[in-house]
């Protein structure tokens, strides 16, 4: 039977810290804190790009030893141009399943693979651990 895995609801999972005790910052002895100015606000600077992009003509060409320099290197629009995301069809999602378990099963860990779930970016396999079972005396453990 193919179980789907927990998923929290939504924010669920998310772990806040405890709050500090707050200092006591001139706090008098009948309890009362004296106002203290409010800080000064940060005046935002000028925004600037991370990098600067360079032009074709100051890329850099590479120093050859004991060769000619006849060469460049390629224009980064055909190194770095867009790919076409490719989705995995179901048999390769299986067949790779099947690899991990076999994967396991090499190194004396057994597994099966229950399923996946196909994500945009990621592919989630669902491997349930199985157990060993070791003998010691008239114990036996998993």
């Amino acid at each position: 039977a193919f179980e789907p895995p927990y998923s929290p609801p939504p924010g669920g999972n998310l772990v806040r810290p405890e709050a500090a005790p707050m200092p006591d910052f001139g706090a008098s002895k009948s309890g009362r804190v004296e106002p203290q100015p409010a800080p000064a606000k940060a005046q935002p600077g000028p925004q600037r790009p991370l990098t600067q992009p360079i032009n074709e003509g100051e890329l850099l060409t590479p120093r050859i030893v004991g060769g000619a320099q006849d060469w460049k290197l390629p224009p980064l629009g055909t190194i770095l141009n867009d790919w076409d995301r490719v989705a995995d069809d179901d048999n390769h999602i299986r067949n790779q399943g099947r690899l991990i378990q076999e994967t396991l099963a090499l190194f004396g860990v057994p597994a099966d693979f229950e399923g996946a779930y196909k994500g945009p970016s990621v592919t989630q396999y669902l491997i349930k651990p199985g157990y060993v079972e070791r003998k010691s005396g008239a114990e036996t453990q998993r």
